[in-house]
């Protein structure tokens, strides 16, 4: 082993290794009063680990704002089921009301539009039918878009694409999810086709901003109870790959930044580490020379 090659296994050892970008959260919970709690999610095989509790009841929709916040629909939890727009902490979880919505029932899921960072939502109470609205991020109104002209469906997962297209998934007659765009305009759904294989229902969606890849929560079971699945979504196709399961009653993911780092290592302790470095680095040194 060279000197210089010790040098970057060592440097890679003590400060850690190149990260993406952006982490994928999602939100679970269970009944129609149900507290809801923050995860984060393994892009690889869908494992959720939790951050902690949001205070908030049935959190059934989620997004980023493109300046990295993290906001979420939710229900106040004091009884009253108000719907309401709420920030989390994507290190606690904690969530803090920025204002009701105005709307009469759940999200069905939240998304940012790339060009210009207007939040739109999607409403889950059939009135008979689906409606999209704009989300007001500084007081949480909602204003309605117009009609997507959908109803009676499970499942109503929606996300932009990174090419700004609005994509949104529902089971209707089956036998698989189907697969819309809808007219960010008018509010107008148009069915791109079903998606071969999925016989459960989207109940949200997210792109990776890092790489444009759109990604679900699935869930095959009944009330929300799951099983659920971590899957990728190609809407070109349209087709789905499960990459795993994840937590039961998972209704919301978004991609969010990168929890800050661990605070800074005090001086005394820093001095202690560049010791060692310096012990780790001498003693690689001798056994490069020992060699030649």
């Amino acid at each position: 082993m060279r000197f210089s090659k010790f040098l970057a296994a060592a440097c890679v050892l003590l400060c850690g290794s190149v990260q993406a970008q952006s982490i994928l959260y999602g939100i679970s919970f269970s009944g129609s009063d149900g507290q809801s709690t923050l995860h984060r999610i393994n892009l690889a095989n869908g494992v959720a680990s939790a951050v902690g509790p949001i205070g908030f009841e049935r959190c059934g929709a989620m997004d980023a704002s493109p300046t990295g916040v993290l906001f979420a629909a939710c229900e106040r939890s004091d009884g009253s089921d108000t719907p309401v727009l709420i920030t989390i902490d994507i290190v606690t979880g904690a969530g803090t009301e920025v204002g009701p919505t105005g709307m009469t029932g759940a999200v069905g899921d939240l998304s940012f539009r790339p060009s210009d960072g207007v939040l739109f939502a999607y409403d889950a109470t059939n009135d008979p039918t689906h409606s999209i609205f704009t989300v007001n991020t500084t007081t949480g109104a909602a204003t309605e878009v117009g009609d997507t002209t959908l109803s009676f469906a499970g499942g109503n997962g929606m996300a932009f694409s990174a090419g700004g297209t609005l994509y949104q998934s529902q089971f209707t007659v089956g036998p698989n999810s189907d697969l819309n765009t809808i007219n960010t305009t008018t509010g107008a759904a148009t069915l791109v086709a079903q998606i071969p294989g999925i016989t459960g229902r989207f109940s949200a969606m997210d792109a990776n901003p890092d790489t444009g890849v759109m990604y679900a929560a699935l869930n095959e079971g009944g009330g929300g109870g799951g099983p659920n699945s971590l899957v990728t979504l190609d809407p070109t196709g349209p087709s789905a790959t499960v990459l795993g399961a994840t937590v039961n009653g998972l209704d919301a993911i978004a991609f969010g930044p990168l929890p800050p780092p661990p605070a800074p290592i005090p001086a005394a302790n820093l001095g202690g580490l560049l010791v060692i470095l310096l012990g780790v680095l001498l003693t690689g040194w001798v056994m490069v020379r020992s060699r030649d």
